[in-house]
């Protein structure tokens, strides 16, 4: 109870400790291209937990340089929020970078907080999520079965790809995508997941966890373990879940074989949650379990959050630009591996729709029609790699006499070194279920009562 209390009274000084802690930026942040609601359960009787209907507020971001009539990949993005705070919004030039160079439509979705939605509320409102994007790629379909066009009705509207869904995350955000990814098998379509310097152990006391600081003239801040021990106290009271060790709490002890084609950790150094980032990186690598391709970069020097404390011009602030555009090329790389190229997938959902109409009411119709100009990428074949910011890279699809470096004025290796016994070369692992189920018959996830 005193828990909450004081989370609420934090929550008053919050935008005053975000205006002193952020650099002013040069420019404002980019508005998205339109906001709606998702109802949260999305779909009725399928959630085990029974809570009052939310409404998550998401902002959409629309790349303006596609065609209309080009079915898109979707992004759903998780900001960070110690489980417990409003920070939605926060990652609006990340999703707006998403968006334009994938590009793909990009929701960033305002999840449930505690300690008044505690868990599992917020692993339903992304279940909910997926759930929408589902639904709205096929009401996109039928749309264009009857106008021809998804732009006939002269509204800016686009086809989604359901077949194509990536899930980033933040913090608590990258707990809850990673979650998400999990589940893969179980929602169909989600390909790819990416988490910056997320929280995979709450069952680890958070007086256990490093307490360390960023280095002079790094980014970032410290969460001190009392107030980590309170967030995660109202989020998973030990009261009511006495095991915090579970797949849908903390994902370092989900299944490996559970994770979808890619997956992509990015951490920063010297951050109390470094640690178990890299441990769910070495927990995919040498489980044996796991074949899709799993990356860990690593923020030298930066604290928590440093991408959002960044002084324009700055060392951080390049670093930051290096790692968002690493997600953009991991999760482009994760969408090709599909094996359905832009065009090619366009072209097939174009006959697969003249032929539902021909059986339908023998018409063809097709006019309006254009194919998508962005050329498919060849699916690529990696391992586990390592890669640490302004340092070098290296992949388990190279030899060791042959190991592809890439340096640059921003420093060197953190010279911290994964196993290099197991990194093998894997190709990723395309999903195309489109089951759903509830929380409960989840892979290796407990009840939710």
């Amino acid at each position: 109870m005193l828990d909450a209390v004081v989370i609420k009274m934090l929550r008053l000084l919050l935008p005053l400790a975000t205006s002193v802690m952020t650099p002013s930026q040069p420019t404002a942040p980019p508005t998205p291209s339109t906001t709606t609601y998702i109802p949260s359960p999305f779909v009725p009787g399928k959630i085990t937990r029974k809570t009052q209907r939310r409404r998550l507020k998401t902002d959409i971001y629309v790349p303006s340089a596609s065609p209309q009539d080009l079915a898109l990949p979707v992004v759903i993005n998780l900001h960070g929020s110690g489980f417990c705070f409003p920070e939605h919004g926060s990652d609006a030039r990340f999703c707006a970078l998403l968006s334009k160079s994938l590009p793909a439509i990009v929701l960033d979705v305002d999840y449930s907080h505690a300690p008044e939605h505690p868990w599992p509320a917020a692993v339903e409102d992304i279940d909910s999520a997926i759930m929408f994007v589902k639904h709205f790629a096929e009401q996109g379909r039928k749309q264009r079965k009857r106008h021809g066009t998804i732009g006939a009705t002269g509204q800016k509207e686009w086809l989604w790809d359901a077949n194509r869904i990536a899930i980033t995350g933040f913090s608590s955000g990258g707990n809850l995508a990673l979650i998400a990814g999990t589940r893969a098998d179980h929602h169909g379509g989600v390909q790819a997941v990416a988490g910056f310097y997320p929280s995979t152990n709450l069952a680890e006391d958070a007086y256990a966890k490093p307490q360390l600081k960023p280095l002079k003239d790094a980014a970032g801040g410290t969460l001190p373990p009392w107030l980590r021990r309170m967030l995660y106290e109202c989020y998973v009271p030990l009261s009511v879940v006495k095991d915090r060790a579970q797949p849908l709490i903390s994902p370092l002890y989900a299944k490996p074989s559970s994770f979808p084609s890619s997956v992509t950790i990015l951490t920063a150094e010297q951050d109390s949650l470094c640690r178990e980032g890299t441990q769910m990186v070495e927990r995919l690598q040498q489980s044996g379990e796991y074949h899709g391709s799993v990356l860990l970069w690593e923020a030298k020097g930066q604290g928590h959050n440093w991408d959002k404390m960044t002084k324009p011009g700055s060392k951080p602030a390049k670093m930051r630009d290096e790692a968002y555009q690493l997600v953009v090329k991991r999760i482009r790389d994760a969408f090709a591996a599909v094996g359905i190229g832009w065009e090619d997938h366009h072209e097939e959902e174009v006959e697969d729709e003249d032929d539902d109409a021909n059986e339908a009411d023998g018409d063809n119709d097709n006019d309006g029609r254009t194919n998508g100009s962005m050329p498919a990428q060849a699916p690529r074949s990696e391992g586990v790699a390592r890669l640490s910011g302004g340092g070098r890279r290296r992949t388990g699809a190279e030899p060791d006499g042959d190991t592809d470096v890439a340096r640059s004025s921003l420093g060197q290796a953190t010279g911290r070194n994964l196993s290099r016994s197991s990194l093998t070369a894997s190709s990723p692992r395309p999903r195309h279920s489109t089951s759903r189920g509830s929380l409960a018959n989840a892979n290796a996830s407990p009840r939710l009562n």
